[in-house]
């Protein structure tokens, strides 16, 4: 397989993920708390064994933050204390599980964030959240909307911290940028632990499976096997069709 399996996430967009991720032997993404109200009392008891569930199909997992309307670069005080009061409910989910890396969405919005304020107050956002983290914790900040993987390489470099790493969504560069894939990877190499992997045709965030859409992603992976070795989710509604990419190009072998 082109990306071993012990570094290999599935997400649980696709239903069928615990039985792919236990066929295969990869980890699960869970993003079953994306949507913020399932963290709420009495809505997260079936969410939690929902959770429960498919986490008996896997050994390794990642969970992915809620991020509708959250802001976690606001200039208003009372957004930011929102952002932060969902941040702190979805880490003590994760923790309590024994999981020690959540993915957060970068929150920037093109026309809408000046970047020095973004990146500022991403920074100061950042730092006070990770006080009381523990120090093999990772919170690993996603491009969604971002229009320049710089953004994101500045906010890691100011908060300077290990705890806060980089997850590149390739699909999303590829889409809401026209800049070449080598200059986002050139940017977060410093700071990569994470990739979300899915293909597009460069005009809409389909999520399509590998080798459905536009995307150079043997170049691409190749090209960050060669400065990083980051964990990997394959982000699909159905990523079966994925997995049997990624074996045909490491010549069929799973």
């Amino acid at each position: 397989m082109l990306i071993s399996p012990e570094r290999l996430y599935i997400a649980t967009i696709d239903e069928d993920a615990p039985e792919l991720a236990k066929a295969y032997g990869t980890g699960l993404e869970l993003d079953e708390f994306c949507t913020a109200v399932n963290m709420d009392e009495p809505n997260d008891l079936p969410w939690r064994k929902i959770v429960e569930e498919k986490m008996l199909s896997a050994q390794r997992f990642v969970f992915h933050a809620p991020f509708a309307e959250l802001s976690p670069a606001a200039v208003d005080p009372l957004i930011g204390q929102v952002s932060r009061h969902r941040y702190e409910q979805i880490y003590a989910i994760v923790s309590g599980y024994g999981v020690k890396r959540m993915v957060v969405h970068s929150g920037f919005v093109p026309h809408h964030h000046y970047e020095v304020y973004y990146i500022g107050q991403s920074i100061k956002f950042w730092n006070d959240y990770l006080q009381d983290k523990p120090g093999d914790f990772q919170v690993l900040l996603e491009n969604v909307l971002d229009w320049n993987p710089r953004l994101l390489a500045e906010v890691a470099a100011g908060v300077n911290d290990s705890r806060l790493r980089i997850c590149w969504d390739i699909g999303h560069s590829f889409v809401h940028a026209k800049l070449p894939w080598q200059d986002w990877l050139e940017a977060y190499a410093p700071y990569l632990a994470h990739v979300h992997i899915h293909d597009n045709d460069g005009v809409g965030d389909q999520h399509k499976p590998l080798g459905e859409g536009s995307l150079p992603l043997r170049e691409i992976i190749d090209a960050i096997e060669a400065v990083s070795h980051p964990t990997y989710t394959i982000e699909n509604m159905q990523a079966a069709n994925s997995l049997r990419w990624l074996c045909q190009e490491d010549g069929g072998k799973a």
